[in-house]
């Protein structure tokens, strides 16, 4: 029963024009996209790491009059809720609630880790056969963020936070292990790279949307997994 509801759920919502901005701001990339449905129209990255806070309402604004997308016409707000950079998240989330505020545009949260999950078992899984998905990110010092997911998507741990060699011990020959470029540790077979950028969570939050699945906008908080630190700047 559950089963064929979302399926109808999902044929209703496949009719409609559908207009999602997504945001990464979990990593050090500040990335926007917007889709329609199911497709890409534009995406625009700025690789400068952090420039967050700066550059996020602008890139947004720029990239709706590039389209010629009134903010009328948007469906939903996409943004990476974490794990990653807590300044980032931060960011994300306060200027995407701001967006969503009056519930007239949806606001879709996604886990980091998921949207890059699923965007590697869409574009290269498919291709070969591997026993389990395990993306990695990297969280601050020593310590990464990780999960493993099956091969079909679908999660088999939480988001687990864990140094470089005990993360090594886990990864199987049959993983594949997906990770942003800019991951430099040797050691861990990376079998999949690239930047991660809005398109990872437009591609999830499709998904989310045709189903319904929305975020509450008051009490959304991105997921910082851990609390934040302050570091000491040197001298």
């Amino acid at each position: 029963m559950i089963k064929n509801k979302e399926q109808n759920i999902k044929k209703q919502k496949r009719n409609e024009n559908i207009y999602i901005l997504s945001i990464e701001t979990s990593s050090s990339n500040c990335s926007v996209a917007i889709s329609e449905n199911n497709v890409i129209l534009s995406e625009y990255t700025i690789f400068k790491p952090n420039v967050h806070d700066r550059l996020l309402a602008n890139l947004s604004k720029q990239i709706l009059a590039d389209l010629q997308i009134p903010i009328s016409k948007l469906n939903a707000v996409a943004v990476s809720s974490g794990p990653g950079s807590f300044t980032g998240l931060r960011v994300g989330a306060s200027f995407s609630k701001g967006f969503c505020y009056d519930d007239s545009i949806k606001l879709i949260a996604v886990p980091t880790l998921s949207a890059i999950a699923l965007f590697a078992k869409k574009d290269y899984y498919e291709s070969l056969k591997y026993d389990r998905i395990i993306p990695i990110v990297k969280s601050h010092q020593d310590l990464y963020y990780y999960q493993i997911f099956d091969n079909t998507g679908e999660k088999i741990t939480e988001i687990i936070i864990d140094n470089f060699s005990n993360i090594n011990k886990i990864i199987n020959k049959n993983d594949l292990t997906v990770a942003s470029n800019n991951f430099k540790e040797k050691g861990i077979n990376i079998e999949y790279l690239n930047k991660l950028n809005a398109t990872f969570i437009a591609k999830y939050a499709y998904q989310k949307y045709i189903l319904n699945k929305f975020t509450d906008t008051n009490s959304f908080e991105p997921l910082y997994v851990q609390e934040f630190k302050i570091r000491d700047k040197k001298k």
